[in-house]
C-alpha cells in the first residue's frame, strides 16, 4: 500500500505512457476502460443494476479472485454489496480521526494508537504500516519503532480459527497435533496431522500468523496460516480504492491511477495464495544460490494442500533487533547485495525485505522469509538500471537521462513546461534535463548515496517535466525504499549505490540483449579492434576497474596527470567526448560517496599504521573531511566483510558462461597495437596509475611482513567487521571461478603471444615494448613502494597531532 501511495504521488504528475513507453500491466479491454470512464463511485450505491452478468455469491467471488486479479470482478463485488463497502470506508475514516486526535497532543502514545488502528483495518493497512516503519526520513522515529511491531507482532487472530483453517485446507478429520485439544467434530482416533504444533503463534503479520511445529518425520517446521478474512478484506478495500480513484480520474493529475492500482492489487492477490509463495521461494532460492551466503527455508510440498496454509522448514536464527552491531551490519549489507543482484542479474527480486522478513541464521548466513510479493525484471530493464546506477555514482547526468528513457520514466522526445504545473508541454533536450538533475541531485540530502533522494528529486521534477510511472517499477520502488530504511538503521553512511556498483558492472559486462552486446564492444574496442585507451585510462584513474588491492593509496594532491571527467561509466555515451583535465584526479563524488579503491586504501592504511585519510580528503584539502572520512570508513567496513568488489565482478564474468561477449572482445583485441601504444609518450598517465597500483600493494605487503605487531594493532582499530559466512556451495563456486579465471587468462595470453609471432617485425617490437614496460613500471613501483613505507613510518610518529608527513615526489615512468 505504501508503494501505491508513493506511486500515486508520482502518478498524479505523470500522464499515461504513450506508444512505445513500456507498460507491464496487462491491458484491459476498451469496453472495460470506457465503462470506468462512465462510472465513478456513485454506482456503488446501486444493487448491481448496471450489470447483465449473473450475481456471484461471496464464496464464488472469492474463489474467482484467487485465480487472478480482475478489476471488473472487484467492482462488481463492491457494487453488489454497497453497505459493506461503505462500512470499510467509514472504518478507514474513523481510524484516521482516531490517529489525528492524538497526533499532536499525545506524542508518547500516538505510535501505539496508529499501530492499533492499522492492525484493526486489516492486511492492506498493516502492509502500509510495515513499509512506513522503515522510513524514519518520512515519519518520526518513535512512530517507526512502534510500527515495526506490525512486522512480527501484529494483532493475532483466534488460535481455534487458525486450527480450523488448517483442518479445512488439509481435509483432515483428525486432531491437528497431540498437544492440542481436538476441534469439535473430529475423529479422536485418527492420526494427528503434525507431531507437534505450538498452541500460540510465534509471529503474527499482515496476512497470517506462524506456528512452530514438527512433522512425524522429525522435521522442524513453520506453519503459516492465512487470516480467515484476509482476501475478503482486501477485496472490500480494493472496492473503496477503485471508487475513490474512479472519482479522481481526470480531475486530479493526468496519470492512469487505476492502472497503477491494478499493478499493486495484482501482487496482493498473488500473495494471498500461499502456493504461489512456495513456488516463489524455490525460484528465489535457485536464483541466489551462487551467492553462497543466502538461504531460504524450503517449503514442504506434501504439507501445502491449498492457498491458505504454507509449511516450510524452521529457521534457527535472529532478526536484526536481536543481533550485535557487527552482525546486524552484515545482515543489512548482505540484503542489499542480494536484492541488487536480483534486480541487475537474475531478474527475480524479493519485493518486501523489511526487518521482519530477513534474519541471520546461526551459521551467519542471510535468510529471506515471506515470498508472497515478488518482482520480475526483463533483461533490457536490468541493463538500463545498471547504467543508471553507474551514472549516479559517476555524476554522469546525461547517461542517467538516457537510462530514464530506457526504463520508461520519460518519453522520447523529452517534454517539459516553462512554469511548474502550468501551461502546455514543449519539447526539451537531454542537456536541459541533465542540468536540472545535476542541480537537484547534488542539492538533495544524500542525493548521491540514497535511493529515496532520487525518488524525491523525480517527484519534484515532475512538476515541470513529463514523467511517467511505469507500472512494472512500482514494487521495485517499494523494495528499495524499504531496504534503504533497514540499512540506514545499522549504518547511516551506507551508500546503496556503491554497494550496487559491482553488480551493475557485472550486468554491463555480461549483456543479454543484442543492443547491450553491441554497446559493450563499441565501448571497449574501436571498429579496428584497437583498445580505446581513453576509456581504459578513465577506468584506471578512478579505480572503477580492477582497483581491488588499494590501487589509489598513493594518489597525491597536485600531481600532474590527466583525468577523464567524472567517474567512468562503463557504457557512458559521453565518455568518448570527455576531455582530460590537468591537475588532480577527479575522485571526489560528492557527499557520502567513495570509490572502491579509496575504501580499500583506507583499510590498507589502517593495516600499515597510518592515519586513514583518503585520496579524496587530500585532493580537496579537507573540504567536508569529516563527512567523507565517515563515508570512507563505512565503505571500508563493508569491504572488510568480503562484500563483492568490482574486480570480483570482472573475474566472475570472465570465468563463467555469462562472459562470452567479454571473452570474445578480449580475444579479438589487437594486442600488438596495444603494447606499442602503452610504450608511447601518450600513455604515460596510464603507466603512472600502474606504478601507484603496484606500489600500494608492495608497501602494504612489506608493512605486514616487517611490522606484524603494528599491523595487528592498527587492524584492531580498523572498522569493526565480521566476514560473511559462505556455505559449501558458495566456497566451491569461488574456488572454481578463481581457477577458471586463471585458465581463461592463460589461454588469452597464449593466444596473444601467437599473434605477436604472426605479426612479423611489429610483433617483435611489441614484445620488446612489453619487456621495457615491465622493467620500467616494476622498478618505479618498487622505489615508490619503499618511499611510501618510509613516509608511513614518519607519518605514524606524527599521527597524534594529525600533521602527517610530506608527500614524496612521484617517480616518473
Amino acid at each position: 500500500m505504501l508503494a501505491l501511495a508513493h506511486s500515486l504521488t508520482l502518478g498524479l504528475v505523470s500522464p499515461p505512457a504513450p506508444d512505445g513507453v513500456r507498460s507491464h500491466t496487462p491491458s484491459m479491454s476498451l469496453a472495460i476502460r470506457n465503462r470506468f470512464q462512465l462510472q465513478t463511485y456513485l454506482p456503488f450505491v446501486l444493487e448491481g443494476s448496471m450489470f447483465s452478468q449473473p450475481r456471484l455469491t461471496e464464496k464464488e467471488a472469492l474463489n474467482e479472485l484467487r485465480k487472478g486479479y480482475n478489476r471488473e470482478l472487484v467492482s462488481d463485488f463492491g457494487m453488489q454489496r454497497p453497505f459493506q463497502v461503505g462500512g470499510r470506508f467509514l472504518a478507514m475514516a474513523q481510524a484516521c480521526l482516531a490517529v489525528l486526535s492524538v497526533w499532536d497532543e499525545a506524542q508518547q502514545t500516538r505510535g501505539a494508537v496508529l499501530r492499533k488502528e492499522l492492525s484493526k483495518l486489516g492486511p492492506c493497512a498493516v502492509k502500509a504500516g510495515q513499509t512506513l516503519s522503515q522510513r524514519p526520513d518520512l515519519i518520526p522515529a518513535d512512530i517507526c519503532e512502534e510500527l515495526k511491531l506490525l512486522q512480527t507482532e501484529n494483532e493475532p487472530f483466534d488460535n481455534l480459527v487458525a486450527q480450523r483453517v488448517i483442518s479445512e485446507e488439509f481435509g483432515h478429520t483428525g486432531p491437528i497435533a497431540p498437544n492440542l485439544p481436538p476441534l469439535n467434530g473430529v475423529s479422536i482416533g485418527a492420526k494427528p496431522l503434525f507431531a507437534h504444533l505450538s498452541a500460540d503463534p510465534i509471529a503474527s503479520a499482515s496476512l497470517g500468523q506462524v506456528y512452530r511445529g514438527a512433522t512425524h518425520e522429525g522435521v522442524e517446521v513453520a506453519v503459516k496460516v492465512q487470516r480467515p478474512d484476509a482476501l475478503r478484506q482486501c477485496l472490500l478495500d480494493g472496492c473503496v480504492v477503485i471508487a475513490v480513484l474512479s472519482a479522481l480520474q481526470g480531475k486530479w493529475g493526468a496519470g492512469d491511477l487505476l492502472e497503477i492500482f491494478d499493478t499493486i492489487a495484482h501482487g496482493v492477490v498473488q500473495e494471498l495464495d500461499f502456493r504461489n509463495e512456495a513456488a516463489n521461494a524455490e525460484a528465489f532460492a535457485k536464483s541466489v544460490a551462487y551467492l553462497g551466503y543466502v538461504t531460504v527455508p524450503a517449503p514442504l510440498h506434501e504439507y501445502i494442500p491449498g492457498p491458505r496454509v504454507l509449511v516450510s522448514e524452521w529457521v534457527h536464527g535472529k532478526h536484526m533487533n536481536s543481533l550485535p552491531a557487527d552482525q546486524a551490519f552484515n545482515m543489512a549489507a548482505m540484503a542489499v547485495e542480494a536484492v541488487t543482484a536480483g534486480l541487475l542479474l537474475t531478474g527475480i527480486v524479493h519485493a518486501d525485505p523489511h526487518e521482519g522478513n530477513i534474519m541471520l541464521d546461526d551459521s551467519g548466513r542471510l535468510v529471506f522469509l515471506d515470498f508472497g510479493l515478488m518482482s520480475s525484471v526483463d533483461p533490457d530493464i536490468m541493463e538500463a538500471f545498471a547504467d543508471g546506477i553507474q551514472a549516479v555514482l559517476n555524476k554522469d547526468w546525461h547517461s542517467l537521462v538516457h537510462a530514464f528513457i530506457a526504463t520508461g520514466f520519460v518519453g522520447n522526445p523529452l517534454r517539459y513546461r516553462e512554469v511548474e504545473n502550468e501551461g502546455d508541454f514543449v519539447d526539451g533536450t537531454v542537456e536541459q534535463m541533465a542540468a536540472e538533475l545535476k542541480a537537484k541531485m547534488e542539492a538533495a540530502d544524500g542525493g548521491l548515496s540514497r535511493f529515496g533522494a532520487l525518488s524525491t528529486v523525480l517527484f519534484d521534477m515532475g512538476k515541470r517535466w513529463e514523467l511517467y510511472t511505469p507500472p512494472y517499477v512500482l514494487l521495485l520502488i517499494r523494495t528499495f525504499l524499504t531496504l534503504e530504511g533497514v540499512v540506514a538503521k545499522v549504518d547511516p553512511d551506507f551508500n546503496i549505490y556503491e554497494a550496487a556498483l559491482p553488480w551493475a558492472i557485472r550486468r554491463a559486462l555480461s549483456p543479454q540483449t543484442s543492443a547491450g552486446t553491441s554497446t559493450l564492444r563499441s565501448t571497449i574496442l574501436t571498429p579496428q579492434n584497437r583498445l580505446q585507451l581513453d576509456k581504459l585510462l578513465a577506468f584506471a584513474n578512478d579505480g572503477r576497474f580492477g582497483a581491488d588491492a588499494g590501487a589509489q593509496a598513493g594518489v597525491q594532491a597536485g600531481q600532474s596527470m590527466p583525468s577523464v571527467g567524472a567517474q567512468a561509466n562503463l557504457r557512458s555515451p559521453t565518455l568518448v567526448e570527455a576531455q582530460p583535465k590537468i591537475g588532480a584526479t577527479s575522485l571526489h563524488m560528492g557527499k557520502g560517496a567513495m570509490s572502491p579503491a579509496e575504501s580499500d586504501s583506507a583499510v590498507l592504511k589502517h593495516a600499515a599504521g597510518v592515519e586513514a585519510t583518503t585520496a579524496a580528503d587530500q585532493l580537496h584539502g579537507g573540504v567536508n573531511g569529516e563527512e567523507e572520512r565517515s563515508a570512507n570508513r563505512a565503505a571500508a567496513r563493508r569491504r572488510a566483510t568480503g562484500a563483492t568488489t568490482p574486480m570480483d565482478s570482472v573475474k566472475f564474468v570472465m570465468a563463467t558462461s555469462d562472459g562470452a561477449s567479454l571473452r570474445r572482445i578480449a580475444r579479438d583485441l589487437d594486442s600488438t597495437s596495444l603494447l606499442l601504444d602503452l610504450a608511447s609518450p601518450s600513455a604515460r598517465p596510464l603507466r603512472h596509475v600502474a606504478v601507484r597500483y603496484l606500489a600500494s600493494a608492495i608497501a602494504s605487503s612489506a608493512a605486514a611482513a616487517l611490522r606484524p605487531k603494528r599491523t595487528a594493532v592498527a587492524a584492531a582499530d580498523a572498522p569493526s567487521a565480521t566476514p560473511w559466512a559462505l556455505d559449501a556451495r558458495g566456497i566451491a563456486l569461488k574456488r572454481r571461478t578463481s581457477a577458471r579465471f586463471v585458465s581463461v587468462v592463460s589461454m588469452l595470453l597464449r593466444s596473444h603471444m601467437q599473434k605477436q609471432l604472426l605479426a612479423g617485425w611489429r610483433g617483435a617490437a611489441a614484445v620488446a615494448a612489453l619487456g621495457w614496460l615491465s622493467c620500467r613500471v616494476g622498478v618505479a613501483a618498487v622505489v615508490r613502494g619503499l618511499l611510501s613505507l618510509r613516509k608511513n613510518d614518519a607519518g605514524s610518529v606524527n599521527s597524534n597531532d594529525g600533521s602527517g608527513a610530506a608527500r614524496e615526489p612521484s617517480p616518473q615512468s
